[in-house]
């Protein structure tokens, strides 16, 4: 089988030597890559032009509104070939959607006191009908939480069950917005000590801005500016964090200072100061709120229920990377036996999820992501067997995402799926795959000359073992010896019409329409 991608090894052999393999990856594809932008607040033109830019062979004209909406690098105008026009690349990636904004939400807000949410428009079209219409064409695959601000758990129902009311609605990946301005988001608080003592830090280093001096505290720290804590514990950290300098100031005079000097000054300071170090050491900051079961703010049980599956966290945990920066490659390690770029991460109400991250260009925003993806970049990833997930913020400021080198970049990764190395799909349906994959169960064995594949299941870390459907095992793909050879599902034989058959040098490849 040597012209067949070796996936990750496993090989089962029959009574007769026949050898079945499960491969990594939908045949032919050699890599997987898909795009998890994070919706802002943006205007529905600006929105459609990305996709059509991105979605389409639509040609973009110069001059048109969409144009000018897309592209400002000086580059592109010294193209030829783009002097005219920019020609849609035609991807099938998809993009993440808001329940609630007063710029691109499916409602403006919620009304608490009807209990209803405000509905929306643009230029006399209801949301819910643009909204929709993505989801349709497959524009949006993904939920970036319900909404920036403080969305009530009633308000997150109310969205949810619009969006349940449509079978092209029925999202699986759940994508966090941010900290400090949505605690719907599903995050395991963290520990308060370390981020309470870069807080402090932060606050005394501001007045180096007012001297001119704010590029260390840039230097020094991602995000120079303290970082607001959540708000039903601020007055509570803050309090901490006083008392904790205050002593350690008493302490230093303990010390040095001879009106008061002496053993006792030193002791008592000492046990407020390790009082408070404790006190900031079992705190928990809770930032995201979503999985904390009795805040307002809780909806982890939700969103299970209505069918999210894949999260992405912001903060990494042990073993779980969140961002991955300057490559394409997810890192991988076993998931169900097998490499995955899946981790099984543990929410604050005790139910695990299973989480993924993001690779991007270190860049504000993650704007220049997509300028990763070089045609050696996609080589890499392809004798990796990787999957990557790019992060970027293209419909925010897409002028800032499109310039010349990303244009290059995405007609590479045209080419490249076009010519069967490397799959380009919406990231539901890599991560699904990925997951189907990598937690699949089967065994082979013989009858009557018969080689038979039987799938029994897929035994999800979450919610147990469960019997795939067809449209779970879609591009799931086995390379076979030749000879008769049947798969079957849970105990029965799978029609032959789901399945393509492909021959490929020594072996035959069964794959899952």
């Amino acid at each position: 089988m040597s012209d067949v991608p070796d996936g990750f090894a496993e090989r089962i052999r029959d009574e007769q030597g026949g050898e079945i393999r499960l491969l990594k990856l939908p045949y032919p594809y050699r890599a997987a890559l898909t795009v998890c932008s994070d919706t802002h607040a943006t205007p529905v033109p600006t929105f459609e032009a990305v996709h059509t830019l991105i979605n389409t062979r639509q040609v973009i004209e110069r001059g048109s509104d969409a144009w000018s909406r897309l592209f400002q690098d000086r580059a592109i105008d010294e193209r030829e070939a783009w002097s005219q026009g920019i020609q849609g690349f035609g991807l099938p990636i998809a993009d993440t959607m808001w329940l609630y904004s007063p710029q691109i939400g499916v409602f403006e807000t919620f009304d608490e006191s009807q209990g209803q949410p405000v509905p929306h428009s643009f230029e006399g079209q209801d949301f819910r009908e643009i909204v929709d219409q993505w989801l349709r064409r497959g524009w949006v695959d993904a939920l970036h939480t319900p909404g920036p601000g403080s969305i009530s758990r009633k308000a997150t129902a109310a969205g949810l069950e619009w969006l349940r009311r449509r079978p092209h609605g029925q999202l699986k990946v759940w994508v966090n917005h941010s900290l400090d301005k949505t605690p719907t988001c599903l995050e395991p608080d963290e520990a308060a000590l370390l981020p309470v003592v870069k807080n402090i830090v932060k606050s005394l280093m501001m007045p180096l801005s007012w001297v001119g001096l704010g590029f260390l505290g840039s230097r020094l720290f991602q995000q120079p500016k303290p970082r607001k804590f959540p708000a039903q514990q601020r007055g509570l950290l803050w309090l901490l964090s006083l008392v904790c300098g205050g002593s350690i100031a008493w302490l230093l005079l303990s010390v040095i200072a001879g009106s008061v000097r002496g053993p006792l000054n030193v002791a008592v300071s000492s046990a407020v100061f390790a009082a408070s170090v404790i006190a900031l050491g079992q705190m928990r900051l809770s930032y995201g709120q979503g999985d904390n079961p009795g805040s307002p703010y809780y909806n982890a049980d939700l969103v299970r229920d209505f069918g999210f599956r894949y999260f992405w966290l912001i903060n990494s945990l042990p073993g779980y990377q969140t961002h991955v920066s300057d490559g394409l490659a997810l890192p991988e390690q076993s998931s169900g036996g097998r490499p995955s770029c899946l981790r099984l991460v543990r929410l604050d109400d005790g139910e695990r999820v299973l989480a993924f991250g993001r690779v991007y260009k270190k860049s504000v925003n993650a704007w220049a992501s997509i300028e990763l993806v070089t045609p050696e970049a996609l080589d890499k990833l392809c004798a990796e067997q990787g999957t990557s997930i790019l992060y970027t913020h293209w419909t925010h400021y897409p002028q800032w995402v499109f310039g010349a080198r990303a244009l290059d970049s995405l007609e590479h990764l045209r080419r490249y799926h076009d010519d069967g190395r490397v799959w380009v799909a919406p990231i539901s349906a890599i991560l699904h795959y990925t997951f189907v994959r990598a937690f699949l169960r089967y065994s082979v064995r013989l009858e009557n000359g018969t080689r038979i594949v039987d799938i029994a299941g897929v035994e999800d870390p979450v919610e147990g073992l469960f019997v795939p459907t067809l449209e779970d095992l879609r591009g799931i793909s086995f390379a076979c010896s030749p000879g008769p050879t049947e798969f079957w599902l849970h105990g029965k034989a799978v029609d032959k019409n789901a399945l393509d058959v492909v021959p490929s040098g020594d072996a035959v490849i069964a794959r899952f329409r």
